[in-house]
């Protein structure tokens, strides 16, 4: 009897009394260390990346959004196929006139529209002179030279409220339905375009 219970107490080895990593409690698991804090794990890392990247992702798009377009420079003038000039008083008499630059099956037309009357707004059923013509190539060229230098921004609900103009749109391969309403370099430039304009009237 007496050997058999020394024989049982040899059998079981010392087992090392540790706190566990986690909960602090006596077990088998690693010890602790102290001070060293524990690491994010990968998924917290992974998760933290898309989030920052998505941030830049937005701040790139609202910046892009933001910034205006130049002719000549971001729009270039092989990609312009449409633009429209329309300026409206309610002066006594009011006064309208619009043109509109478009491409058409290869090739480039102007038109023109005076409206007049005694009320305001003049509508469609005022117009008074119309017309379009075909534009020849150096004529095309002319137009995107009057164009070059002018800035596109992106267009909004209220741009066409209020006041008489003109009301500028530039329509352009890449606008995506947006950037479009034009302003030209400076009053020169408008003035240029206009007596373009008067030009081909003839």
């Amino acid at each position: 009897m007496g050997g058999t219970g020394q024989g049982s107490a040899g059998c079981h080895a010392a087992v090392p009394v540790v706190k566990c990593r986690e909960t602090g409690e006596k077990g088998g698991s690693e010890p602790v260390e102290k001070g060293k804090k524990k690491k994010p794990g990968k998924k917290t890392a992974v998760i933290l990346c898309v989030c920052g990247g998505l941030a830049l992702i937005a701040a790139v798009l609202l910046l892009t959004d933001l910034r205006v377009r130049v002719v000549g420079r971001d729009i270039r003038e092989k990609r312009i196929r449409e633009f429209w000039y329309t300026y409206s008083t309610s002066t006594d008499p009011p006064h309208y006139q619009r043109y509109r630059f478009y491409t058409e099956d290869g090739s480039r037309f102007f038109y023109h529209e005076t409206r007049e009357g005694d009320h305001w707004p003049l509508r469609e059923t005022d117009i008074t002179v119309s017309g379009t013509r075909e534009l020849t190539e150096t004529e095309w060229e002319a137009l995107l030279a009057l164009l070059k230098g002018g800035t596109v921004e992106k267009r909004r609900e209220t741009a066409s409220s209020g006041g008489a103009g003109p009301w500028l749109y530039l329509y352009w391969q890449g606008d995506l339905g947006r950037w479009q309403v034009y302003s030209f370099p400076g009053r020169e430039a408008r003035g240029a375009f206009e007596a373009f304009c008067l030009e081909l009237k003839g």
